[in-house]
């Protein structure tokens, strides 16, 4: 099923609040959740550095988790 550009950025929103409320503590654990959310497992530490540079240069949760959702290792092609 594709989805439109609409319907990811919902999700994207979705998981920017989930992130947000249950965890707000520092901003690199945040990151580590909601990598681990996406993609059942733990983040290096050099995709940390990525994701913070990408947050960096967005500002914003949304766009970092519309990232991540765009992933090749979150999407499931058949």
């Amino acid at each position: 099923m594709r989805q439109d550009a609409s319907e990811i950025e919902r999700h994207a929103q979705a998981l920017a609040a989930r992130v947000e409320r249950e965890r707000p503590g520092g901003f690199d654990e945040q990151v580590r959740y909601a990598f681990e959310l996406c993609l059942a497992r733990r983040p290096s530490a050099d995709e940390v550095a990525l994701l913070k540079r990408y947050y960096a240069s967005r500002g914003s949760w949304a766009g970092l988790a519309t990232a991540l959702l765009n992933l090749d290792e979150f999407i499931t092609r058949e």
